[in-house]
C-alpha cells in the first residue's frame, strides 16, 4: 500500500513537472502521427528507474546479480533512451552498438547467462563454448529490448504485456513446489508500479518513451533468465512462451523490412499492432482517437493472455510450452497478412 500512494504520488508530480516540457510532452514522432493525434508523455524511464532502485534495493542481498550493476547499466540505457527521445534521427545503429556495449559488460561482470534452454542442440553449444553462451544470452536481451521498442506503439500494449508476464510469474511462483518471499516480494512490488503506470497510460497518455522502453525491457529480460536459472521446476521454454512477442515482432519486422528493401532499423507503422489500429480507423469505430488507441490496446491485451494463462497452467512441461508458443508465430503471421490485404483492400 505504501509502495503505490509513493507510486501514484510520484507519477502525478511527474506529469506536473513535464506539463509544459515540449521534448517530453509532444505529439509522437513522424511515423505514427496519424494513427496517434494524441499529445503522449514519454516519462516512462523517470518514473520507472528510481522505483525500481528501491524495490531491488531493499532485496539486493537475495538476487544473483550484482544490484551497483544492474542500477548502474538500467541508468545508462535510461540515458541512450532519453537522448533517443529527444533526438529524432538519433542513429539507430550506433543505439544497437551501445545497447550490445552495455549488456555485454553485465553479463561478463555477473557471469550472467542462460544456463539452459531443454532444445538439445542449444544447449550443447551452451555448455562447450562459453563464447556462444554469452552470445545467445546477449542476442536474446538484445532482441527483447528493441523488440518491446516497437510494440510501444499504442496505448496499453507494452505496458499491458509486461504486466501480464509480471503477474505470470508470481501466479507460477505461488503455483510452485516452494514459496520465495524475496523473489515474490520483488515481482509484487514491480506489479504495482507497472499498474500505476498503465492506468496513466490508459487515462492520460503516459507512455514509455524509448528512455522507459529501454529500462523495463532490460530489467524484465535479466529477471526472466535470472527466474529460469534460479528456479529449476520450471521449464526453460518459459521465457519463450513470456517473451516471444516483442522478440518475434523484432525479426519478423527485420526480415519483412530486408524483403522490402527498406532499412531494417527505422520504424515504420506496418507492426501487428499498428494494422490492428488502423483497421480500427478503417473500420470508421466512432471515438476519440484515444479511445481508439485504447481499443486497440485491448485487442492486443486479449491477444497474449492465452500465452499466459498456457505458461502458469503449463510452467514445468517443456513440449506444450515449445508448442504453443510455435502455434503464436503461426496465429500471428495468419493474423498479420490478414490485415494488411484488409486493410489495403478499401
Amino acid at each position: 500500500m505504501i509502495l503505490f500512494l509513493i507510486s501514484l504520488t510520484y507519477l502525478i508530480l511527474l506529469n506536473l513537472i513535464f506539463k509544459n516540457f515540449p521534448y517530453i510532452q509532444h505529439n509522437n514522432n513522424q511515423y505514427h502521427k496519424k494513427l496517434n493525434k494524441n499529445r503522449l508523455v514519454q516519462i516512462g524511464g523517470f518514473f520507472l528507474l528510481p522505483l525500481i532502485c528501491i524495490v531491488l534495493y531493499y532485496e539486493k542481498d537475495y538476487i544473483n546479480f550484482k544490484y551497483n550493476d544492474l542500477i548502474i547499466i538500467l541508468s545508462l540505457f535510461f540515458i541512450v533512451g532519453l537522448i533517443s527521445d529527444l533526438k529524432k534521427n538519433f542513429n539507430p545503429l550506433l543505439r544497437l552498438i551501445l545497447h550490445a556495449i552495455l549488456i555485454t559488460y553485465f553479463s561478463i561482470s555477473n557471469n550472467f547467462l542462460i544456463e539452459q534452454t531443454n532444445l538439445k542442440f542449444l544447449d550443447f553449444f551452451m555448455s562447450e563454448y562459453n563464447f556462444f553462451n554469452y552470445f545467445f544470452t546477449i542476442f536474446c536481451i538484445l532482441v527483447f529490448i528493441n523488440g518491446l521498442n516497437f510494440v510501444d506503439g499504442i496505448n496499453l500494449n507494452s505496458q499491458g504485456y509486461i504486466f501480464q508476464v509480471l503477474v505470470t510469474l508470481l501466479i507460477i511462483l505461488y503455483k510452485g513446489p516452494f514459496h520465495d518471499g524475496n523473489y515474490i516480494s520483488i515481482i509484487n512490488n514491480l506489479i504495482i508500479v507497472i499498474f500505476i503506470l498503465l492506468i496513466f497510460n490508459f487515462f492520460f497518455n503516459n507512455i514509455l518513451g524509448d528512455n522507459g522502453v529501454f529500462v523495463l525491457g532490460t530489467l524484465i529480460t535479466i529477471i526472466i533468465i535470472d527466474f529460469t536459472n534460479n528456479f529449476k521446476f520450471v521449464s526453460p521454454l518459459i521465457a519463450l512462451t513470456l517473451l516471444w512477442y516483442p522478440a518475434f515482432e523484432n525479426l519478423f519486422s527485420i526480415v519483412r523490412k530486408y524483403i522490402n528493401k527498406s532499412n531494417p532499423l527505422e520504424p515504420d507503422t506496418e507492426h501487428l499492432h499498428t494494422l490492428v489500429l488502423k483497421k480500427i480507423i478503417q473500420i470508421k469505430v466512432k471515438s476519440k482517437n484515444k479511445t481508439q488507441q485504447n481499443f486497440a490496446g485491448l485487442i492486443m491485451n486479449f491477444f497474449h493472455m492465452p500465452s499466459m494463462i498456457v505458461a502458469f497452467s503449463f510452467y514445468n512441461n517443456s513440449e506444450i510450452l515449445g508448442l504453443f508458443t510455435l502455434f503464436n508465430l503461426f496465429l500471428y503471421i495468419v493474423i498479420y497478412y490478414w490485415l494488411l490485404k484488409s486493410i489495403k483492400s478499401k
